[in-house]
């Protein structure tokens, strides 16, 4: 912008003198500015280079219920997925076995922690003694999946738990 307005002050100056001192001022800006691009393509190769989380993709660090749980409660009606960063809260991709049932779920994302909570819409009970299992960014996703903030998309992640057994009725062995 300042490169644009000396270019101006310099069209309209007919002082030659003043000409002469605004071209140096713009030649001045002209190659900071170069310098500046220079320095910030090096940055960004040095940080492409970089080993870390910055560069890895986001992964699953706790679910509820946690993997592997038995005798979850069958009124069970959230599921929640944590993640290792700040995730976008709209990008997300289930697929599940086994009846817990992501069709019409109410989805939470909660910032501080990177949990998304997935709250299913019929509060019934879920099948007795059933192992469900629920896929984080499968690798056919139905959705854009699970991304961070800088849009790199999560590693598929597995989890599962075992539903309670129904209730003995009373005086029935």
């Amino acid at each position: 912008k300042r490169i644009a307005a000396l270019d101006t002050d310099i069209g309209r100056e007919l002082d030659s003198e003043r000409k002469l001192v605004l071209a140096e001022r713009r030649a001045g800006l002209a190659a900071e500015r170069d310098r500046a691009s220079g320095e910030m393509v090096e940055l960004e190769r040095q940080l492409a280079d970089m080993p870390g989380e910055a560069q890895t993709a986001p992964m699953v660090v706790g679910t509820y219920p946690p993997d592997g749980a038995v005798d979850v409660p069958r009124d069970l009606t959230t599921i929640r997925i944590r993640f290792d960063r700040p995730m976008d809260a709209g990008g997300r991709s289930l697929t599940q076995s086994g009846g817990f049932g992501l069709y019409a779920l109410e989805v939470d994302y909660d910032a501080a922690s990177h949990t998304f909570s997935f709250t299913r819409d019929n509060p019934g009970l879920l099948p007795a003694n059933v192992t469900c299992a629920v896929t984080v960014n499968p690798k056919e996703p139905p959705g854009t999946g699970f991304v961070d903030l800088q849009g790199r998309r999560a590693e598929t992640f597995r989890f599962s738990f075992t539903t309670a057994a129904k209730p003995a009725l009373p005086g029935r062995p």
